[in-house]
């Protein structure tokens, strides 16, 4: 459910000896929007205007789309650090010459780590789902 006014009307509407207040506190404000959710292995196209990315999916042009669709790898429970891998990518363990570097996937363009709303939003990013046959639509 992405509109939490909803969420609250149908919550108010069950009886009330029901509800535990704990679990009402832990409740987003009816007034917020939720804007996007993330989730391991959520699929994200990242610097490409949705515009573009619109005109690539109607064409069938996923040569444009491939070099900028990552998987979501690693999400943070503790603060906002997020890590997307390109969807190609099957190594996650980040080692190059028998030595750990994420520096060097980030360089190679196959580690994206978001670590603040403002990279978030530089980054562009659209959520797109894709179905068994490869067929790439915008979530």
């Amino acid at each position: 459910m992405f509109d939490p006014k909803i969420m609250w009307d149908s919550i108010l509407e069950l009886k009330k000896d029901i509800l535990d207040e704990d679990f009402l506190k832990k409740l987003p404000a009816d007034n917020l929007k939720l804007l996007c959710t993330l989730q391991q292995n959520d699929m994200y196209v990242f610097g490409l205007p949705l515009l573009e990315l619109e005109q690539a999916i109607i064409e069938n042009n996923y040569k444009l789309i491939q070099s900028r669709l990552y998987r979501v790898n690693v999400i943070s429970k503790t603060s906002i650090n997020y890590q997307f891998r390109l969807h190609s990518e099957t190594k996650v363990d980040d080692k190059y010459n028998g030595k750990s570097s994420e520096m060097t996937s980030k360089k190679l363009g196959v580690l994206i780590i978001v670590q603040s709303l403002d990279k978030w939003r530089e980054l562009q990013p659209i959520k797109v789902s894709i179905n068994r046959l490869g067929k790439i639509t915008i979530a």
